[in-house]
């Protein structure tokens, strides 16, 4: 138990010197709540436009 607590201790301190999230004013939630927000409006857009554009 206390290995794992280790490695999931060292992850956060590399994604922290990588992407300075605290500094920045982030968390490693709010990135990760960002990137599917943003990969599910891309998906979205992907199927709808092509659907306007065959109708118009």
């Amino acid at each position: 138990m206390a290995d794992n607590t280790l490695h999931s201790s060292a992850r956060a301190n590399w994604l922290e010197r990588r992407f300075a999230l605290r500094s920045r004013g982030g968390t490693l939630r709010t990135e990760c709540l960002a990137g599917i927000t943003g990969f599910l409006a891309a998906a979205y857009l992907l199927v709808v436009i092509p659907g306007l554009l065959a109708i118009g």
